[in-house]
Order: structure tokens, then sequence, then C-alpha cells
């Protein structure tokens, strides 16, 4: 194909050429209608500029030629004066022409210059929408090489991290049974390792079409693909750029992925620990229990009156320790994700009654009125830790309301929903820290001690489907559990109770 300058250059000789032969034969010949050979010869060069000059170049040559030729002949006719102007005419609709053909020949190159463009950016449109439909990190890379592959029309693509000078995790290469071109922890050329100037860096070698690009990722390490039998390294550019947030996703996927599993790991630790702690730690307690109930139950002989109240203190200290080592397995067990144990369907009014009567010695001793309002309400749960969310709740109450004063409890259907709330005359707590009042070892007003109990009591309930919330109301604090109703029970007559 004619270069530009070498059509010029061309073009500018053959109109040199036509006037030397013009200008050395007379005017009758005619040679000055071969100026406008210059001037289509001037289309190949697909310049403008070019053809307007060689029109002006004939146009003159055309005129210097008509003088000499008349100076010659010692005489100017009307033939050669139109011979002239027919020449210089030609000149201009060639010179016309050959415009008009570049402009068509421009828009068709623009045209299909648009055409490819558009083929190119749908491609990558398709890889970025194929490779992002991976739902892991790893899967993100396998995916991105495959696509590479096919979009350059590669023999075979790798892919790989960089790591001392080798290739390293995570790599992948396509396709399988193709022998790739850099295997893991084998060394690369210097020329593969020259560090990009840019975020990324692509070089073709001619010599069996290898293409090497290379560029950094967000908080990764450095990727290197290597495409045998393809050629266009503008395109694997693009498609670089166009993964590039791709793969630096899949990077922070993949980092994410480890250091949950490291998180889970030591949950998993954790959490046998404190089953290892807690159920060890009872069987001891239970026993020191029972050798201290039987001192003071007289077994070993008559005490001394404070050793006993001693022993007494022991024992009210022992039961905390075991109420602890009991928390802390159920919180291992919630923590754990295990689902709750030994469900069926049972009445919440019953669960509640029958703690309020284990309540009754401690209320007894603070002189406190329980009331009882009870209806019916089944709901499916684990007896044991609904019992424990009802201790909890009472338990608080009597612990924070004001000696002589009254606790409320009542269960009730409401919508599809079994309903506890306990009331007490208790201080209540200050709004920072009801914010956080049923998260783990929070402290100060209701519920401090452990830090375990009303945590316990959330979690559980949270376990079985519903909610707990804590709210002042008439100067009173009130806990409210929600949990879904299994059997819808008749209505029954609230059963009022009180306990002092």
């Amino acid at each position: 194909m004619w270069g530009s300058l070498g059509v010029g250059v061309l073009s500018i000789v053959l109109l040199l050429l036509v006037l030397a032969a013009d200008v050395l034969t007379t005017s009758s010949l005619v040679f000055s209608i071969l100026l406008s050979v210059p001037i289509a010869f001037s289309a190949l060069a697909l310049s403008r500029r070019l053809t307007l000059w060689l029109v002006g170049a004939a146009l003159a040559a055309n005129t210097l030629a008509g003088v000499l030729n008349a100076a010659q002949d010692h005489a100017t006719t009307e033939v050669s004066v139109l011979n002239r102007v027919f020449s210089g005419v030609a000149c201009v609709l060639v010179g016309l022409l050959v415009l008009h053909l570049q402009d068509v020949a421009a828009q068709a190159a623009s045209s299909a210059q648009g055409e490819a463009r558009a083929a190119r950016e749908s491609a990558l449109r398709g890889l970025v929408t194929r490779v992002s439909a991976q739902e892991s990190g790893a899967a993100v890379l396998a995916r991105a090489v495959v696509e590479l592959r096919e979009l350059l029309g590669a023999r075979v693509l790798t892919l790989g991290a960089l790591a001392h000078g080798e290739l390293g995790e995570p790599y992948a290469s396509d396709p399988p049974g193709v022998e790739p071109l850099a295997a893991p922890g084998s060394p690369l050329p210097p020329g593969w390792l020259l560090h990009p100037n840019g975020p990324r860096a692509v070089s073709l070698e001619a010599e069996g079409g290898l293409l090497a690009g290379r560029w950094r990722r967000r908080n990764a390490s450095e990727l290197l693909v290597l495409a045998g039998g393809a050629y266009d390294a503008r395109l694997l550019d693009e498609a670089l750029g166009a993964l590039e947030p791709l793969l630096d996703q899949a990077a922070l996927l993949e980092d994410l992925r480890g250091q949950r599993r490291e998180l889970e790991r030591r949950h998993a630790v954790i959490r046998d620990l404190v089953y290892a702690f807690s159920h060890d730690l009872r069987t001891p307690l239970i026993a020191n229990a029972l050798v201290m109930r039987l001192a003071v139950q007289g077994a070993y002989g008559p005490l001394d009156p404070e050793l006993q109240r001693s022993l007494v203190n022991g024992l009210g200290a022992n039961q905390d320790l075991l109420d602890l080592a009991e928390k802390l397995l159920v919180v291992a067990r919630l923590e754990g994700g295990e689902p709750p144990l030994d469900v069926a369907s049972l009445d919440l009014a019953d669960v509640v009654r029958r703690r309020a009567r284990e309540l009754e010695p401690r209320l007894r001793e603070r002189n406190l009125t329980l009331n009882l309002e009870l209806r019916p309400a089944f709901v499916s749960g684990s007896a044991a830790d609904l019992r424990r969310v009802a201790q909890n709740l009472l338990d608080n109450a009597a612990k924070f309301s004001p000696p002589g004063g009254i606790i409320s409890a009542r269960v009730a259907r409401e919508g599809r929903e079994a309903v506890l709330s306990v009331r007490d005359a208790g201080p209540g707590v200050a709004p920072d820290v009801a914010a956080r009042l049923f998260q783990r070892f929070r402290g100060g007003g209701a519920g401090a001690g452990s830090g375990l109990g009303l945590y316990l009591a959330r979690s559980i309930v949270q376990a079985h489907g519903g909610s707990i919330t804590y709210h002042r109301d008439g100067g009173e604090s009130v806990f409210e559990a929600r949990l879904p109703l299994s059997i819808a029970a008749p209505e029954a007559e609230p059963a009022l109770e009180a306990r002092a």
C-alpha cells in the first residue's frame, strides 16, 4: 500500500514530467490534458491538502506551459486557448472528484472503525458480564482465564500471581489439556519481570505470538498473564483494564474468606474451651455443695454458729458459680448456632407459674409481692431454655425492685404471638445503658451481675423466632418477650395470684 509521502512524491514527479513534455511540444499536441493524472493519483494518499495543492500546481503548470508554447509559436490561436481552458477545467473537475472520493473513503473508514470499536466494546462487556457472574474469587480468576483466551484467540493462556520471580497462587491455565506457558514455581524470563510504569503493562513478542501482561492489584500480589498465539496487545490491555475491578474484588473476597475461616477456627476453639471449662467446673462444684449441705444439716456433728453461717454463704457462692457454669454452656451452644434442645409445644403461662413458685423464698426475704396474670399461650420451644428466660426476667425484677414493691408478670396472646411481660418499680436504666442492655457482659443498672442473664434471654428468644425489648412505662421497668404461637388454646380467665 502506498504511503502518503510516496504518493505525494510520485504525484509531483508526474506533474513535472507532464509539464516538461507540454513545454517541449507544440500546443497542438495538447499534453496539458495529462496534468489531471497526478491529481487523480493523489486519491491514494487520502490527503485533501495534497489534492488541493496538486490542483493549484496543475493550473499553474497549465498556464506556464501555455505562455511558453505561445512564445515558441510566436502566435496564440483560439484553439490553443480553448485547449488550455479545457485542461484547467479537467484538472478542477478531477480534483473535485478526488476530494469527493476521499470524503467517501474517510466516512467508510470511520464507519468501519466505529463498527470494529462497537464490536470490541461489546466483546469486552460480555467478558465482564460473564466473569462478574462468578461467586468466589477463585471462580472469577478461573473464568477470566477462559474468557481472555477466547477473546484473544490465543492457543493457550496462563495466569498467576508473581512471587519472587515465579508464578504462584492464585494460578490458572486454559485449556486444561495444553501445556501451560509457565508452571507454578518455575523461573520466568527477565523480560516478563520488568516492573510496569503504570497500573498495567502489556508487551508483545512477535516470534511465536506471545503476549505478556502484568499489572498490580490493590492490597494483593501482582498478576501475570501470558497468551500464546495472540498478537493484539491493545485488546489484552483493554481487557485487563475492564477486568481490573473484578480482579481486585476477587482478591478482596479471597482475603475475606481466609479471615472468615480463621475467625471460625478461633471461634470453634473458644467454644470448645468454654464447653470443657463449664462442664468440668460443674462436677467439683456439685460435690462441694453436697458436702457443705450435709455439714449444715449436721451430718458431721454440731457446728459453730460462725462456721455454719460461713457454710451457708459458701453454698450461695457455690450456687452462683454453678449458675454461671450453666450460663456459659448455654452461651457456647447458642453462639455455635445449635438449635434449641428438646423442642415441644408447651404453655408459656405454665413455665412462668413454675418459676414464680421457685422465686417465693427470695420474694419473702425482700417483702415483695408478685402479681400473676397468666392466660394459656402455647409456643413451640425448649422447656429448659424458656424456663431460663422466665427465671432471668423474674430474677432481674426481684433484684432491682425496692423492698415492699410489687412485681407483675403477665402472659397473654396478642395476634399470632405469645407475650410475656414483667414489670417492676425499680430505678430502671439510663438511656445510654438501655441501648446495650441485652449485650454480653454489660454492667450497671437492671440486668447487672454476670452480664449474661439478659443476653441469654434475648439469644434464647431469638433462637425461638421471637424478640425481647425493654422500656419504661409510668415509672416502671417493663421487659417484654414475644414468641410465635404454636397451638391456639381456648381463652381462659386470667389467673390472678399474689406471692408475698
